[in-house]
């Protein structure tokens, strides 16, 4: 029996690429009749990406890598929406891409061992479908995000259709296919809003979700029940929950541990917890139960997603025992304008929630932003000093509750 060859077309970000990967090593411990082809594009902000590719498939024989040509990178000032620029960076590699495939299609047409069965591409390789059609070959996608952002994808094309522009501020609140509450527009990546290119190119690849002859998702059925269930409405191509696609055994990365600084300054993984013990006057009912509340201190990435799943596992921790007071300190950060107001909303009926502004602090020069992981690790370097002054008066006030 002859085996069956896919070609994968991932985005060359480290996160998209382990992910293809981690979802490729699964097909073939399915079924290891299964061969994968990878292709990768040289990406000028991914410098590490090709070792640590290699290094993921070293022990798979049934994976190969193709590295494509290196082609002309859209000019910098087009990074104001990655979006655009990594749409415009898939369209220069496009011809590479149809060369490729149509050389690996062409090479197995007279095998006897194995033949190619089809494209698996990601979120921003939509227009390689057009390639697949010429080669007749089915296109699927594989979407590293979950099914709640998939509604919204699927969903955009007929907004826009109806309304023409992107999203703002002000627009009222308004249903996701697949999340059951009506979504804020504060919550929607900054894309949707993006006027330099980013909205346009959301709607564009969303455009051509309906023409793929499936899409893999990376959640799982317990997690996103009611979207898997609410998206699969026959007039989408069939949906398959494959993950979650993680790589739990990720060595360490020298140039990123360098460009952070210090190891024990990563506050962006850390949960700064003070203990308070209540006043030792014991005389009620409420300051006995003020002497077993407890607080933690929350230091979130100051972006929106970040926050809002900082805001909603704080709640969780609140529900599950009313004793827990959380504080939550906010940096104000450069590209996340909507995020206060939102985060202020998020917390205005959680008394045991608060929220602390940090002190705005002055952001790394734009120019670092072509590495963002580099200029976040710059910018919670330059917050740290704003961190431990907010702390350190948290503590000195327990303290001198507790003494009073």
């Amino acid at each position: 029996m002859k085996q069956a060859e896919l070609i994968f077309v991932p985005i060359p970000g480290i996160g998209h690429l382990i992910s293809t990967i981690e979802f490729a090593k699964r097909l073939i411990d399915r079924d290891d009749r299964i061969l994968i082809t990878i292709l990768s594009m040289k990406f000028p902000f991914t410098p590490t990406s090709d070792a640590y590719t290699s290094l993921l498939i070293a022990s798979q024989p049934q994976i190969q890598l193709i590295d494509l040509p290196q082609v002309e990178p859209p000019t910098s000032d087009l990074w104001t929406s990655p979006e655009h620029y990594i749409t415009l960076f898939i369209e220069n590699n496009i011809p590479n891409i149809k060369n490729i495939v149509t050389d690996i299609v062409s090479s197995k047409s007279d095998s006897a061992s194995s033949r190619v069965v089809g494209l698996v591409l990601d979120f921003f390789c939509m227009s390689v479908i057009d390639v697949g059609r010429e080669l007749s070959l089915p296109s699927y996608l594989f979407l590293t995000a979950n099914a709640g952002f998939l509604g919204l994808m699927l969903c955009l094309p007929s907004r826009h259709d109806q309304i023409g522009t992107e999203f703002s501020e002000s627009d009222p609140e308004f249903l996701i296919p697949g999340i059951i509450n009506p979504v804020p527009s504060g919550v929607l990546p900054l894309a949707a809003f993006n006027k330099d290119g980013g909205y346009a190119a959301y709607l564009k690849v969303a455009q051509r979700f309906r023409d793929t002859k499936g899409i893999m998702v990376n959640t799982f059925r317990k997690l996103e029940p009611y979207a898997l269930d609410s998206l699969s409405d026959g007039q989408t191509p069939p949906i398959y929950a494959v993950g979650p696609m993680l790589d739990l055994k990720c060595p360490p990365n020298p140039e990123l541990d360098k460009a952070q600084g210090l190891q024990e300054k990563r506050l962006v993984t850390q949960l700064t917890t003070s203990w308070i013990v209540g006043s030792r006057n014991k005389k009620d009912q409420n300051q006995r139960a003020k002497m077993n509340q407890v607080e933690l201190i929350f230091v979130p990435v100051p972006g929106i997603g970040h926050l809002v799943s900082t805001i909603e596992f704080a709640k969780r921790l609140i529900d599950h025992n009313d004793r827990i007071l959380i504080t939550i300190l906010s940096m104000k950060f450069p590209f996340t304008p909507t995020a206060d107001a939102y985060t202020s909303l998020l917390i205005a009926s959680q008394p045991q929630i608060q929220l602390i502004d940090l002190p705005r602090v002055e952001p790394p020069s734009s120019d670092l932003w072509s590495s963002p992981e580099y200029y976040i690790s710059l910018f919670i370097d330059s917050n740290i000093p704003n961190v431990k002054d907010a702390v350190t008066k948290i503590v000195s006030s327990n303290s001198n509750s507790n003494s009073a």
